[in-house]
C-alpha cells in the first residue's frame, strides 16, 4: 500500500487519521498487505517525518523519498480529510 501525504498541510492527528483510514480500507477489501509506504513532505505544522514515529502491529512502515505512481496509490489532501 502506498500513501501519498505530500499535499497534507496539517499536523499529527490528521495524518494519523488518514493512515488508519487506509489500513481500514485495505482490511475491508480483504487484502493481505503487510507493507505501508508513505510519501510525505515536512512542513510548518509537521516538521518531521510521520513515518519515523509510526509503528503498526504486523505492518512494516517505510518512508519513501520519490513519488511513485501506482494503481495502489492512495492520495490524501486536506479536502478529503475533513469529516462530513
Amino acid at each position: 500500500m502506498i500513501i501519498d501525504l505530500s499535499k497534507m498541510r496539517s499536523g499529527f492527528c490528521d495524518r494519523l487519521r488518514q493512515i488508519t483510514f487506509c489500513i481500514a480500507l485495505e482490511k475491508l477489501k480483504g487484502t493481505k498487505i503487510k507493507k505501508i509506504f508513505i510519501y510525505e513532505i515536512k512542513n510548518k505544522e509537521c516538521p518531521y517525518y510521520f513515518s519515523e514515529l509510526l509503528k503498526v502491529k504486523n505492518y512494516n512502515v517505510t518512508n519513501i523519498k520519490k513519488k511513485i505512481s501506482n494503481k495502489n496509490l492512495i492520495r490524501m489532501t486536506p479536502f478529503n480529510s475533513k469529516l462530513s
